[in-house]
C-alpha cells in the first residue's frame, strides 16, 4: 500500500510537483495555494488575501484590554457555549452545530467522515485548490465540475456530474476565487434531488455578499453548510469555524474531531461577536464600497473582471501584461501583491485575484497598476 505522501504526490494536479521536498507538511502546504503567499515576504499593499478590511469588532479589542482569560485551564472539550449561541443565531436546535478551528479543518474532518477510500469527491473546475488538497488527503477520487464559458456555475451539470460512485460533494458560496454567488433555488434543488450524496457547501465568505443556505440546514437531510469568524467578524487569526446541519451528521462528524480541538481564547471571543449583525452589515457595507471602487478603477485602465457579489474579484490582465506572473512580479516591486490565478484548476494565466482592503490601500494599489499599465 502507497504512504499518504506518494499518494497525494501521484494524484494532485494542482501544482508543479518538481523540487517539492519528501515532507508531506510542506507538500500539503504548498497544496494551500490560497494560503501560502510567500510567507517569507510582506507586501505592504497586499490584497492577496479575503480577509476584513474593517479588522474585528471594536468589542473584542475592549474585552482583550479589560478581561483577563485563564490560559492555565483547557477549554471546553466541544464548546458547548459557543455552539449553543451559533445555534441560536442561526435559529437551528443545538445538536446541528459543530465547532472546530477553522473551515478548511472542518472540510477535512467533514470529509473524512463520509468518504471511504475510493469514494468519489465532486467539486468545481474552478474554486478553492484546497479542496482537491483535502479530498485526497481521505483518499477519495475528486471528480470536476465544469463552469460556463462566463465562470458561472452551471446547475445542469451539477447533476450531471453526480454518479452512483459520488459520495460527497463540495460547493462554495460566493466561490473562490470569483466571488459569484450561488443561485439558492436551483442549488436545493440538485441537492433535494440527490438524497444519497452528502452537499457541503463552503460559506465563509457569505458575510460579504449573497444569499446564505442555512435556512436550509437541519432541514435538508443531506445537507451541510460550513461557516467561518475569518471572514465577516475579521477574526482570522483565532482559527475556529462551524459545520451545521443534520444532528446525525453533526454528531457523526463530531465524534471523528479531536478534543480540545479549540483554544479558550478562540471560543471567548467567538461567543463575544455571533450575535453582533451591525458588524456583519457594517463590513458588508465597507466590503462592497471598495470592491466597486476597485472595478471602476480597473475599467478605466481597461480591465476587464468576473463580475462579483462578494470579497473576491478575478480580474483578467492578458491584453495589459504578457500573463499574470509577470503582472504580478511587477506590482511586486512596488510593494503590492495579488494572488496568481494560476494556481486554481482550468484557470489560465490570464487572471489575478484581489480583494478589497482598506481605502487607503487600494488607492495606493490602483495608482500602482496604473504607473504599470500598458496605453
Amino acid at each position: 500500500m502507497t504512504s499518504d505522501f506518494e499518494y497525494l504526490l501521484n494524484n494532485t494536479k494542482i501544482i508543479d510537483q518538481s523540487g517539492i521536498s519528501l515532507s508531506l507538511s510542506n507538500f500539503i502546504r504548498s497544496g494551500l495555494v490560497d494560503y501560502a503567499y510567500l510567507e517569507d515576504q510582506s507586501f505592504p499593499i497586499d490584497l492577496s488575501i479575503g480577509i476584513n478590511p474593517i479588522g474585528c469588532p471594536k468589542s473584542v479589542r475592549k474585552y482583550l484590554k479589560t478581561r483577563e482569560i485563564d490560559l492555565t485551564s483547557y477549554s471546553e472539550v466541544t464548546a458547548i457555549n459557543l455552539r449553543n449561541k451559533i445555534a441560536k443565531f442561526n435559529g437551528l436546535n443545538d445538536g446541528e452545530v459543530h465547532v472546530g478551528p477553522g473551515i478548511s479543518d472542518l472540510l477535512h474532518v467533514t470529509l473524512l467522515t463520509f468518504i471511504d477510500p475510493g469514494d468519489e469527491v465532486l467539486l468545481p473546475e474552478i474554486s478553492f485548490p484546497a479542496y482537491e488538497i483535502l479530498a485526497l488527503l481521505v483518499r477519495g477520487v475528486p471528480k470536476f465540475i465544469p463552469f460556463s464559458k462566463k465562470m458561472d456555475m452551471d446547475y445542469s451539470q451539477v447533476a450531471k456530474s453526480i454518479s452512483p460512485k459520488t459520495k460527497v460533494v463540495v460547493l462554495c458560496n460566493p466561490n473562490n476565487p470569483t466571488g459569484k454567488a450561488m443561485d439558492v433555488k436551483k442549488i436545493t434543488k440538485v441537492i433535494k434531488d440527490h438524497p444519497s450524496v452528502v452537499f457541503m457547501i463552503d460559506e465563509a465568505n457569505i458575510d460579504f455578499g449573497g444569499e446564505s443556505l442555512m435556512k436550509y440546514a437541519g432541514k435538508l437531510p443531506n445537507l451541510l453548510i460550513l461557516r467561518s469568524f475569518s471572514k465577516g467578524f475579521g477574526l482570522a487569526g483565532l482559527r475556529i469555524g462551524y459545520v451545521a446541519g443534520p444532528q446525525e451528521k453533526v454528531l457523526a462528524i463530531e465524534r471523528r474531531q479531536t478534543p480540545f480541538s479549540t483554544t479558550v481564547i478562540s471560543q471567548k471571543l467567538a461567543e463575544l461577536v455571533i450575535g453582533d449583525k451591525e458588524f456583519l452589515e457594517k463590513s458588508k457595507a465597507y466590503c462592497d464600497k471598495q470592491r466597486k471602487y476597485l472595478e471602476r478603477e480597473l475599467t478605466k485602465m481597461g480591465y476587464t473582471f468576473i463580475p462579483s457579489d462578494s470579497n473576491y474579484l478575478l480580474v483578467n490582465v492578458a491584453d495589459k501584461f504578457p500573463d499574470s506572473k509577470t503582472f504580478i512580479n511587477a506590482i511586486n516591486q512596488f510593494g503590492a501583491n495579488a494572488l496568481d490565478g494560476g494556481v486554481f484548476r482550468s484557470l489560465n494565466n490570464d487572471f489575478v485575484r484581489i480583494s478589497p482592503r482598506s481605502h487607503k490601500l487600494n488607492k495606493e494599489f490602483i495608482k500602482i497598476v496604473k504607473s504599470l499599465t500598458k496605453k
